[in-house]
């Protein structure tokens, strides 16, 4: 440490006086054991009330540039996630088709005013007028009977976009802030205990990840940054889960609409289906 004399000068930064103190790594030793020998010491001196300090340099440019390498890395993540919901989409409008007999493209040309409803209130309940619409222009080769039990029914019990979102999401995050993904046995239990307490969470945009927070802290051992950091990224892309949940019901439609032809049920009138 060299002292010196320099002309009295005030600096300032937002009308606030600045001390500036520089200093240089020396060799041999990184930047950030740097820092956390400064913040050591900082952390045991008294500081007045109306003082204040932050490390800045190189450090807060280092700083910056992950916080900018973790949002890339995240928007990533969120667009994998949106090909995997239409991979499982696409999945499950297939299998459909074929158990049915069906062309399952009749059906699904009509679920965009559904899908993009999804997107902008993030909710299947929500979604649902709307989602019972265009799957009545699918009649036929739905059947309509099949639509007003069907419909209803899985915009609140089927979550496939949620479920995927967010068991991708919570080993995407184990991964970054614990170095490791989830032990098997515990993203089974995740998985199995998940589907049993999304079930009506649909009513609530982001519902899915607030119904499992307690799997999360429980059964993965996420600390409060981790919990936090689940709740910020699940939100950035919750309209197109829930947009993956609602589209799929079709195609679970389309699968009663099969199995009701296979075993030659009768069309019923589907004023005659009371929900209670």
């Amino acid at each position: 440490v060299v002292e010196d004399r320099v002309p009295p000068t005030i600096q300032r930064k937002n009308r606030e006086r600045l001390i500036t103190v520089t200093g240089i790594v020396a060799r041999g030793h990184a930047l950030s054991e740097a820092v956390e020998a400064t913040q050591k010491i900082m952390d045991g001196t008294t500081i007045p009330s109306d003082m204040s300090y932050y490390i800045g340099g190189d450090f807060e440019d280092q700083q910056e540039m992950f916080g900018d390498m973790i949002l890339l890395i995240f928007l990533i993540i969120i667009l994998i996630v949106m090909v995997g919901h239409y991979i499982w989409l696409a999945l499950l409008y297939g299998i459909a088709g074929a158990y049915s007999g069906l062309n399952p493209m009749n059906v699904l040309k009509y679920y965009g005013p559904a899908y993009m409803t999804a997107v902008g209130t993030m909710s299947s309940a929500a979604t649902l007028s709307v989602a019972l619409k265009c799957a009545n222009k699918a009649v036929p080769p739905l059947r309509r009977d099949m639509v007003s039990f069907g419909i209803p029914l899985f915009a609140n019990i089927h979550l496939c976009g949620s479920v995927l979102t967010e068991t991708f999401f919570v080993m995407a995050v184990s991964k970054m802030l614990y170095g490791e993904f989830p032990a098997v046995g515990k993203m089974i239990l995740f998985c199995l205990l998940l589907g049993v307490f999304a079930i009506g969470a649909p009513g609530v945009p982001g519902g899915t990840v607030m119904a499992s927070l307690g799997l999360i802290t429980g059964v993965l051992g996420f600390d409060e940054t981790g919990t936090a950091l689940m709740l910020t990224i699940f939100a950035l892309q919750d309209s197109f889960g829930t947009a993956c949940n609602v589209t799929g019901d079709g195609a679970l439609t389309l699968f009663l609409t099969g199995y009701a032809r296979k075993h030659g049920i009768k069309e019923a009138d589907p004023g005659s289906i009371r929900w209670e």
